[in-house]
C-alpha cells in the first residue's frame, strides 16, 4: 500500500473523531482544517505544528523516525519492539493482538495522536487475519526535513587537532609504485579499476564500506546481515556534517534501535575502524576520542596545475598525492592511464571521449585540460566536428542475431566497451573478438553464417 492510500485510508477510515481531535490539538490545526474528514486530509502532510510535534517526543523516539525514514516502507506492529516493551512471555503462545495490544495503546498515545505518522489498515485477506496483523505504519517523506540530527549530542570544535587516515590516498599512491593487479584498486587494461569496477565516487565509497563492514565482522566475506547493518550506517553518516563531532557512547543509542536484538561488535570497535578505514575522523580531548565524518572527497581548494603538469608530448602527469578524486574520476572518463617512472602519465581516448562527452564537457577540470593540453584540445575538436554525424568505424564486425537468450549470453561474457547493441537484433563488436564469440555461439547450440 503506497503512502497516499495509507493517508487516505487512515483519514478517511482509521482514525476515531477522538484520534483526530487530539492530533489537531497537538499539531495546532484549527477547527477550519479539521472541518471535515477530506479537509483533515488536505492539512495532515503540512508543515503546522510539525516540528513542535516531533520535538515534543523522546530521544529513542526520533531516532524510530529515522529507521522508518531508512526503512522506506510500511511497517506492521512489531517493528515498535525498538523503542516499546511489548507482552512476549515464554511460558504461553500468544496471538499478535495479545502480544501487541498494550504496545499499540502508547504507540497511538506517543506518535498517531501526535499527527507524525501514517497508520491505515491493510485489506482483509483470504488468511482472515486480526486487525493487529493487518495495521501498518509509515513515517511520511513530507516529514522527513523536518527530523532533528540522528546523534543529539553534537560537540563542535574550532580547529580541532584530529587525527585522519586517507587508506584511499595511500593506495592511489601505490598504484606509481606497483604493479600487483591483485589489490583492490588497481590498474587494468589502461583504467583504474576499484576491483571489477570502474573508478568514480560512488564506487570508491561503496568499497571503503564494504572494506570496514569486513573489519568489523572479521571476514573475508560479507553475507546479507553484514550489508543490511553497512546500509544502516551509511544511512546514519549520511545525517551528519564534518563539523559535529559525536562520542562512541552517543553512537550507542542509535544503534540500539537500527539494530535491535542485533549482533554487533562493539561501539566502540565500530567507530576505531571506520577511522582506520578512513571515512571517520578523530580527535582525542580531554581524555574522550570524539568522532566525525570524513569531508566530502568534492571539497578542494586546489587547481588544476596544483596537481597536473602538462608533458613535453602534452599528456598528463598526475600527482595522486593531491589530486581530487572527483577530479580524478573526470579524467578517467575520458582518458588511459599508464605509468611511467613512478608516475601516473594519462592520454585522451576516443571512444571514452565520444561516450561521456555529456557528461564531461561542461566540468571545470575538463576546460581547464582543453586549454593546457594540445591533446586534449584537438581531440575536442575532433569530436565538436563529428558530432552528429553518422560514423563508419573501422575494424568492427556486426552481427545478426535473432536469438535474445544469445544476444544476452554474448553481452554477459562481453564487457560494455567492447559490444555496442544497434537495435533488436543487430550487435558490433571489434573485430578480433570474432572467434571468441563464434566460440560462443557454436556452444550454446546455433549454426555461425558469414556474409558481406
Amino acid at each position: 500500500m503506497n503512502q497516499t492510500k495509507m493517508l487516505d485510508d487512515m483519514c478517511n477510515k482509521f482514525l476515531s473523531n477522538a484520534d483526530i481531535n487530539a492530533i489537531a490539538k497537538n499539531r495546532g490545526f484549527s477547527k477550519m482544517e479539521t472541518k471535515t474528514r477530506k479537509i483533515f486530509q488536505n492539512y495532515f502532510l503540512s508543515d503546522i505544528g510539525l516540528e513542535k510535534a516531533i520535538s515534543s517526543l523522546s530521544i529513542k523516539e526520533q531516532i524510530f523516525l529515522h529507521f522508518l525514514t531508512f526503512s522506506d516502507k510500511s511497517e506492521d506492529i512489531s517493528v515498535f519492539e525498538k523503542i516499546y516493551p511489548v507482552n512476549n512471555s515464554e511460558f504461553e503462545f500468544l496471538t499478535t493482538t495479545q502480544e501487541y495490544k498494550e504496545t499499540y495503546k502508547i504507540v497511538l498515545k506517543n506518535l498517531i495522536r501526535k499527527g507524525v505518522i501514517i497508520v491505515s489498515e491493510k485489506i482483509k485477506s483470504k488468511y482472515n487475519l486480526a486487525k493487529m496483523e493487518r495495521v501498518r505504519f509509515t513515517f511520511p517523506e513530507e516529514f522527513v526535513p523536518f527530523l532533528p540530527s540522528i546523534i543529539h549530542s553534537i560537540v563542535k570544535f574550532e580547529n580541532p587537532h584530529e587525527k585522519s587516515v586517507d587508506i584511499i590516498r595511500k593506495t592511489l599512491v601505490e598504484l606509481t609504485v606497483s604493479k600487483n593487479d591483485y589489490k583492490s584498486i588497481h590498474m587494468q587494461n589502461n583504467e583504474i579499476k576499484i576491483e571489477s569496477n570502474a573508478f568514480n565516487l560512488k564506487n570508491l565509497k561503496k568499497w571503503q564500506f564494504n572494506n570496514w563492514g569486513k573489519k568489523v565482522f572479521e571476514r573475508d566475506i560479507l553475507y546479507s546481515p553484514h550489508n543490511e547493518f553497512i546500509d544502516k550506517c551509511k544511512y546514519i553518516f549520511s545525517q551528519l556534517k564534518p563539523d559535529e563531532w559525536f562520542l562512541p557512547k552517543d553512537f550507542q543509542q542509535i544503534l540500539d534501535v537500527f539494530c535491535y536484538k542485533e549482533k554487533i561488535p562493539s561501539v566502540e570497535t565500530i567507530c576505531q575502524l571506520a577511522w582506520e578505514s578512513g571515512f571517520m575522523r578523530q580527535y582525542n580531548h580531554k581524555g574522550k576520542t570524539y568522532y566525525a565524518i570524513q569531508k566530502d572527497t568534492k571539497e578542494t581548494d586546489l587547481s588544476p596545475d596544483e596537481f597536473i603538469k602538462i608533458s613535453k608530448d602534452q599528456s598528463l602527469i598526475i600527482d595522486l598525492n593531491t589530486i581530487p578524486y572527483s577530479d580524478l574520476e573526470q579524467i578517467s572518463m575520458v582518458s588511459d592511464f599508464k605509468r611511467n617512472r613512478s608516475q601516473l602519465c594519462a592520454t585522451p581516448n576516443f571512444l571514452k571521449f565520444g561516450k561521456h562527452w555529456n557528461k564531461i564537457s561542461d566540468q571545470p577540470i575538463f576546460e581547464w585540460l582543453i586549454e593546457n593540453s594540445d591533446l586534449y584540445k584537438e581531440l575536442t575538436q575532433s569530436i565538436e566536428k563529428k558530432r552528429g554525424k553518422c560514423l563508419v568505424h573501422k575494424n568492427l564486425c556486426v552481427a545478426r542475431i535473432k536469438d535474445l537468450s544469445l544476444r544476452v549470453k554474448i553481452e554477459k561474457v562481453l564487457s560494455d566497451d567492447q559490444v555496442k547493441v544497434l537495435s533488436d537484433e543487430y550487435i558490433a563488436f571489434p573485430i578480433n573478438l570474432t572467434s571468441q564469440v563464434e566460440t560462443l555461439v557454436k556452444k550454446a547450440g546455433f549454426v555461425v553464417k558469414n556474409g558481406k
